[in-house]
C-alpha cells in the first residue's frame, strides 16, 4: 500500500512538473517572440503532444484515489449513508467500465503507432509522440484499478451497515443512526471528539450515533468528511 501511495504521489509530482513546464515553456516562447522576433520552433506541437497529455492524465490515479473529482450531490444529499454507498458502488462500476475502454482502446492504438515510429512535425524536426500514447492508456488504466478498489470497499461497507443495523435493531429495538467518516485530516485528535461535537453544532438533538470509519474518500452526501476540524453533512 505505502509503494502504491509513494508511487501515485510521484505521478502527481510528475503532472506538476508537465504544468510548471508549459508555463515557462510558453513563457520563454511569447518573451522571444516579442523582444527578438525568436520563437520558440515546436512550441505548439510539444505542448499540444507531450505537457498536456502529462498534466492531464499523470495525476488521474491520484486524483480517483482521493476523490477529487467533482461530484453532483444536488440529488443525493439529503439520502442515508446506506443509499449514499450504492450509488458510489453504481458510480465505480460505471467508471471502471469508461476507464478500461479508454484504456484498451489507447493500447490497441498505442502499439500500431509504436511500430510505426509516430511523430509529429515541428517545422525544423519531428517529435516522437507515440510514447505519449502510452501514457494515456497506462495512466486509464491503472485509474480504472484504483475506482474498482473504492467499488470494492463501498460494497464492504453497505453490507457492513446493513448487517449491524439490523443486528441493534433486533436486540434494542430501535435503529441506530450511522456515521461514517471518510476521511480524516491529519492532526485533528480524537475523532470521536470531533464527530460528536458536530452534531451537537448541527441539532441533531439526543440520537443514538456510532462511528464506523470508511474508506479513505471525501465529497460523499449523506456521510461524515471530518475535514479541517469541520463536518459536511
Amino acid at each position: 500500500i505505502d509503494a502504491l501511495l509513494l508511487g501515485l504521489n510521484g505521478l502527481l509530482w510528475a503532472g506538476a512538473i508537465a504544468v510548471l513546464a508549459m508555463m515557462l515553456h510558453v513563457s520563454a516562447d511569447v518573451i522571444m517572440k516579442v523582444a527578438l522576433n525568436q520563437p520558440i520552433m515546436g512550441t505548439l506541437e510539444i505542448v499540444s503532444f507531450v505537457y498536456m497529455v502529462g498534466c492531464t492524465f499523470l495525476p488521474l490515479a491520484h486524483v480517483q484515489l482521493s476523490r477529487d473529482l467533482i461530484i453532483v450531490e444536488v440529488f443525493t444529499q439529503k439520502l442515508a449513508p446506506e443509499k449514499n454507498l450504492r450509488f458510489d458502488i453504481a458510480a465505480a462500476v460505471l467508471t471502471v467500465a469508461y476507464l478500461l475502454l479508454l484504456a484498451i482502446m489507447g493500447a490497441v492504438v498505442a502499439v500500431a503507432k509504436t511500430e510505426i515510429g509516430e511523430a509529429q512535425d515541428a517545422t525544423y524536426f519531428d517529435l516522437p509522440v507515440w510514447p505519449m500514447r502510452w501514457v494515456f492508456c497506462a495512466s486509464c488504466g491503472l485509474a480504472a484499478l484504483i475506482a474498482f478498489a473504492a467499488g470494492t470497499a463501498s460494497v464492504g461497507d453497505v453490507t457492513r451497515l446493513g448487517a449491524e443495523t439490523f443486528e441493534r435493531t433486533q436486540h434494542h429495538g430501535t435503529a441506530i443512526t450511522t456515521v461514517v467518516v471518510r476521511r480524516v485530516t491529519a492532526g485533528q485528535g480524537d475523532v470521536a471528539a470531533v464527530v460528536n461535537r458536530s452534531i451537537a453544532q448541527n441539532g441533531f438533538g439526543d440520537d443514538t450515533f456510532e462511528i464506523i470509519a470508511g474508506p479513505e474518500t471525501a465529497g460523499n452526501a449523506g456521510v461524515i468528511d471530518v475535514v479541517a476540524d469541520s463536518i459536511v453533512i
